[in-house]
């Protein structure tokens, strides 16, 4: 669930913390902070991709490839990447399940992060999977190389990290 008085951890180019502020003020001011992405992979080499609910303050309406959130500032990465999934799909997930891409610096017009990119291997039903409506508005499945075509043309209607065309290969071959 969204909310503007959850407090961030604002961290240092090193990744180490400085202060803990309301998220509001981190995005107000661009603060470097930290978030998780959690991409899901099925058998058949899909991935599971959402469009943001109309809801969210950032990219409203637009797809992603991840799952995910910011790290409050008592949590870890993993810990969000685990509370996270379930919040959004509604998908329990053990922390040893989670096979981590890389850490990456990420700043954009909307974002000043460090981002924790893990892969997660499980075969859905999409009927199944229990939406948040605050965060997620649709899931559907898309195939590595629909998504890669996506990311090569930088195709507006979906969010960019800059990371994506990186992580696709590596599930590719991890998965």
């Amino acid at each position: 669930m969204i909310n503007p008085k959850e407090l961030l951890l604002v961290v240092d180019e090193s990744d180490h913390p400085l202060e803990t502020l309301p998220r509001k003020e981190v995005h107000a001011d661009m603060l470097l902070h930290r978030i998780s992405h959690i991409w899901v992979i099925d058998d058949q080499k899909r991935v599971l991709v959402q469009k943001r609910s109309l809801q969210k303050d950032k990219w409203p309406g637009m797809w992603e490839c991840w799952f995910g959130g910011h790290v409050l500032a008592d949590d870890t990465y993993l810990e969000t990447a685990v509370l996270e999934t379930k919040e959004e799909i509604g998908l329990q997930v053990k922390p040893e399940n989670l096979s981590l891409f890389a850490k990456k610096r990420v700043t954009n017009t909307q974002e000043n992060i460090f981002v924790s990119v893990y892969g997660l291997q499980r075969s859905l039903d999409i009927a199944s999977i229990k939406l948040e409506a605050e965060e997620v508005e649709l899931v559907k499945w898309l195939t590595i190389a629909e998504l890669r075509g996506i990311y090569k043309v930088k195709d507006s209607l979906w969010v960019c990290y800059g990371y994506e065309l990186e992580v696709l290969g590596w599930l590719e071959e991890q998965f």
